[in-house]
């Protein structure tokens, strides 16, 4: 009787035992996918670019341009302006707004902004996306449109269209000053040579460049023109280069090739 007292505790202890292990292996597949599930975003922040350990907030919006979660907060890490961040695929969402604030290299003249630079830009698509001026001013125009009750993305896309017809550069979410892709070679240089005459535009006048890029921001957003404030700084910025800017756009390559370090 003891014997088959004990086979039975025996079995039943293996069964147990069985089962114990059952769990733990489902649960370890378990973690493994939830961390396999995190994709590694990467973007770039340029007025000229973002300086180290400026800050910058991602938030994802619904397909209404609603905030659907917590931001997510990182710095720029290197000086190239290049900020990366971990995201879960259970908050992809439909749409993304990244906003950068700190100094700034200044392509004019080879020096960092003594003034803090603010940006954003929106995209539903958040990899490899950029910060620069043409995002932020398709931003503030995006939420112009969305308050006059048109969906995200027919405010999103009308904005860019509009945009494109004043400036002329295509594709701003996917530029970066800074990179030895021969991909938007064209659109990099003239983003280049924006960012740098407005630069020198505020030297000349002796404003704050915040006050430059908010004033046309304001000017794009009511209408999707510039025709008052926007309009003046954005002749101002012609001017600057109007008589040769093969010779402004090398000069500020230059400054921008000598603060990042490649040919």
């Amino acid at each position: 009787m003891l014997g088959k007292s004990l086979n039975i505790k025996l079995s039943k202890f293996l069964l147990i035992y069985v089962f114990l292990m059952l769990l733990v292996s489902c649960g370890g597949g378990s973690n493994n996918e939830e961390v396999s599930q995190v994709s590694i975003i990467t973007g770039v922040a340029q007025k000229g670019p973002f300086s180290v350990d400026s800050e910058v907030v991602i938030t994802a919006l619904d397909s209404n341009g609603n905030i659907v979660s917590e931001p997510i907060k990182t710095t720029i890490e290197d000086k190239s302006g290049k900020f990366s961040f971990d995201l879960p695929d259970s908050e992809l969402s439909s749409y993304y707004r990244m906003a950068a604030l700190g100094t700034v290299f200044d392509e004019s003249d080879g020096s960092v902004l003594s003034s803090n630079i603010s940006l954003s830009s929106v995209t539903d698509n958040p990899n490899n996306n950029a910060i620069n001026v043409l995002t932020h001013w398709i931003s503030q125009r995006t939420d112009s449109l969305v308050a006059t009750g048109k969906s995200f993305e027919e405010s999103l896309n009308q904005s860019e269209d509009e945009l494109v017809a004043i400036f002329g550069i295509e594709n701003p979410n996917s530029l970066d000053l800074t990179s030895n892709s021969s991909v938007f070679d064209e659109e990099n240089a003239m983003l280049l040579l924006l960012s740098g005459a407005l630069m020198e535009t505020a030297s000349e006048y002796s404003i704050n460049t915040q006050t430059i890029i908010d004033e046309i921001a304001s000017d794009f957003s009511e209408d999707g023109n510039l025709n008052e404030k926007g309009d003046d700084w954005f002749v101002r910025i012609q001017a600057r280069i109007r008589n040769n800017p093969k010779f402004h756009l090398q000069r500020y390559a230059k400054n921008l090739r000598d603060r990042i370090g490649f040919n």
